[in-house]
């Protein structure tokens, strides 16, 4: 199960931030707005992890920290998963791009697990909702740290580089 709010266009971190809260769990860094950072360095998700089938039968989880990589043309996202159902140790957290799909240990294992290009690594930066050609519509921007990176907007048609490119793509009738 997927718990990113995908018709409003808001990611998990957003929400918290709109809710004025952060993550509740002592293993999750988040900067002083309460985004999500991922895992400090402190903590040590086990190497077993890497490559690892999906998680027994009663692990729930919620994903935080959510970061998008390019991967052989197209965008995906990875998320650092969170148990929301206790569970133990056989419910640790994780990253992977589905809660009941291959873990890995880290972020950078996920993404070359998944044989993704580490250039350009962006992180949700702002939603937008209003009207557009007369219907409500949403969009996020997307921000990458490397300032060669463009920016993205994740559109309910997909993602583009420029509001340009998408209003020449899907033009008002």
């Amino acid at each position: 199960m997927n718990h990113r709010a995908s018709p409003a266009f808001l990611t998990f971190p957003a929400l918290l931030i709109a809710a004025g809260g952060a993550p509740a769990r002592a293993d999750v860094a988040t900067d002083a707005l309460g985004e999500d950072t991922a895992p400090s360095a402190a903590v040590e998700l086990p190497a077993a992890l890497d490559g690892d089938a999906a998680p027994p039968p009663g692990c729930d989880y919620i994903s935080v920290g959510e970061r998008v990589a390019r991967c052989a043309g197209a965008y995906r996202w990875f998320s650092y998963f969170i148990s929301s159902s206790g569970g133990g140790p056989a419910c640790a957290s994780f990253y992977g791009i589905d809660p009941s799909g291959t873990r890995y240990a880290s972020f950078e294992k996920a993404v070359a697990g998944q044989g993704c290009d580490t250039t350009c690594i962006w992180h949700a930066s702002t939603a937008v909702d209003g009207l557009r050609c007369g219907h409500p519509w949403g969009y996020e921007t997307l921000k990458a740290e490397n300032q060669s990176c463009p920016t993205l907007f994740r559109m309910p048609e997909g993602y583009y580089t420029s509001l340009a490119e998408y209003e020449a793509a899907h033009p008002c009738p």
